[in-house]
C-alpha cells in the first residue's frame, strides 16, 4: 500500500507525496545519523571518562538517560544545592529518566494516532490552516493537521485522552524543571572539572544548543581532572609573583625596601603596570619628541667640554 500525504493550500491540492519517496526516507536518514552520531559521541566520552576516573559501572553511559549517573559521579564532589553531586547521583538520575519518559509518553500520545492513521491505514493527512483545509476536514489536537476522522490510541476516548496528556503534562513540567536544573549543574561541573580555561563557554553553548555536550565531552574523554580552585590559585599567582618565588619575600622585593635587597642581588626590574595606559598623564615623564633627530655624538658629549682649558 502507498501511503500519501496532500498538502492543501488555498482550493488545490499540491505537493503530494508518497510515504516510499526517496526525499522522506532520505531526510528521516540523515536525521536519524546525526541523532546517533551524536548519541554515540556522548556515551562514549563519558564512558572513557569514566573508566578514566575509575568509576563503576561505567558501561551505563550507554544507556539513554541512565548516562546522567556516571555524569553524577564524575562530578565527583561539586556541590548541588550544598550536597555533593556523587551522592545525589541516583537521585539526580532517576529524576532526570523520569522527565525524558514522561516527554516521550506524551508526544507519543500525541501523535501516534497520525502516524496510524498515515502508515497503517493509508489514510490522507492534510497540512495547512483550517480556511485551506476546508470545514469538512478535522484539526488534530490543535496542530496543523487535519483528518477526515479523529483517531485516538488504544480505543480510548477523546475526553479520557485529553485528562492523561493534562496530568502528563502538569507532571512532567514539574521533573522537567527538576531536570534543567540538573543538566546545568552538571554541565557547568563536568567542564569546570576537565576543562577550566573554557568551561564557562562550551556550559553554555552546550546548554543553548544541545547538540554540542556530545562533540564537548568527546573532547575531553581523555583529560585529567583539574582542582579549579589550585587552576584558579596557579593562575593568580603567576600575575601576582613574576619572578616564580613560591614563598615571597616579607621584605619586599627592592621597591621602597629600606634594607634593599638581599645578598646585595641587583634590583629586578619592576614590571610594567597593566594599566599603565589609563595611568593620569601627568604623573607620566613625557618622551622626547625629537629625540631620534638629535646627533649620536651629542647624545654622550659631556656639557661642561666647553669650559675646559
Amino acid at each position: 500500500m502507498t501511503t500519501t500525504f496532500n498538502a492543501i493550500v488555498g482550493t488545490s491540492k499540491f505537493n503530494t507525496i508518497s510515504i516510499q519517496d526517496w526525499h522522506i526516507w532520505s531526510g528521516l536518514g540523515i536525521a536519524l545519523a546525526i541523532y546517533v552520531a551524536l548519541y554515540l559521541l556522548r556515551s562514549i566520552g563519558l564512558y572513557v571518562l569514566a573508566k578514566k576516573q575509575g568509576v563503576r559501572k561505567a558501561f551505563l553511559a550507554w544507556i539513554p538517560g541512565v548516562w546522567m549517573f556516571i555524569a553524577c559521579k564524575l562530578v565527583g564532589n561539586a556541590r548541588f544545592f550544598s550536597q555533593p553531586m556523587q551522592n545525589l547521583a541516583v537521585i539526580m538520575c532517576v529524576g532526570f529518566s523520569i522527565a525524558e519518559v514522561l516527554t516521550f509518553v506524551y508526544y507519543f500520545l500525541l501523535y501516534f494516532p497520525l502516524i496510524e492513521y498515515a502508515v497503517i491505514r493509508g489514510e490522507t493527512i492534510y497540512v495547512g490552516t483550517s480556511a485551506q483545509a476546508g470545514s469538512s476536514l478535522i484539526r488534530y489536537m490543535g496542530t496543523s493537521f487535519f483528518v477526515e476522522k479523529q483517531i485516538y490510541p488504544f480505543g480510548m476516548q477523546a475526553r479520557t485522552l485529553y485528562q492523561i496528556l493534562d496530568i502528563i503534562y502538569y507532571v512532567s513540567s514539574i521533573f522537567d524543571l527538576a531536570s534543567i536544573f540538573i543538566t546545568v549543574s552538571v554541565y557547568f561541573a563536568l567542564f569546570r572539572k576537565f576543562w577550566p580555561q573554557h568551561y564557562m563557554l562550551i556550559s553554555l553553548l552546550s546548554i543553548f544548543v544541545s547538540g554540542l555536550f556530545p562533540i564537548f565531552v568527546f573532547v575531553i574523554r581523555k583529560k585529567n581532572p583539574i582542582d579549579y580552585n589550585e587552576y584558579l590559585r596557579a593562575r593568580y599567582g603567576a600575575y601576582r609573583n613574576p619572578y616564580g618565588n613560591p614563598y615571597g619575600n616579607p621584605y619586599g622585593t627592592g621597591y621602597g625596601n629600606p634594607y634593599g635587597t638581599q645578598g646585595g642581588a641587583e634590583r629586578p626590574k619592576e614590571p610594567d603596570s597593566p594599566f599603565e595606559d589609563f595611568e593620569d598623564k601627568k604623573n607620566k615623564k613625557p618622551s622626547e619628541p625629537f629625540e631620534e633627530f638629535a646627533d649620536k655624538k651629542a647624545k654622550n658629549k659631556d656639557p661642561f667640554d666647553e669650559f675646559d682649558n
